[in-house]
């Protein structure tokens, strides 16, 4: 039960730091922050990069935090433990789509000042 969050942590800080440090050089379809509008120029790929491995880290400490503190007070609250791991999958989900919103928005906003 506690694991999930932890291990959402972990790989979504790897990812990011990893992302952020280490960004692809080149596009390509395999590893990066890969959307339509990431990978229609170098620039915005380049911009991306960093912008995404930085979203992950945040999103990382985010969703652990949501998790541990949400779902196990709710569901200490109705005293079912059976909807903990639904309730920690849909609140990861969520916070993902939110994630991607976010760096899809200042990505627009980086591609209209160019």
């Amino acid at each position: 039960m506690f694991i999930l969050p932890f291990v959402i942590l972990v790989v979504f800080s790897a990812g990011g730091l990893v992302l952020y440090i280490y960004p692809p050089k080149k596009i390509n379809g395999i590893y990066g922050y890969r959307t339509t509008r990431s990978m229609k120029n170098q620039e915005n790929w380049d911009y991306a990069q960093k912008l995404g491995g930085k979203y992950m880290m945040i999103f990382a400490a985010v969703i652990a935090i949501t998790q541990i503190t949400l779902g196990y007070t709710i569901t200490s609250l109705i005293y079912k433990i059976d909807y903990i791991m639904p309730f920690q999958l849909i609140t990861m989900i969520v916070l993902v789509i939110i994630m991607f919103v976010i760096c899809e928005r200042k990505l627009k906003a980086f591609e209209n000042q160019q």
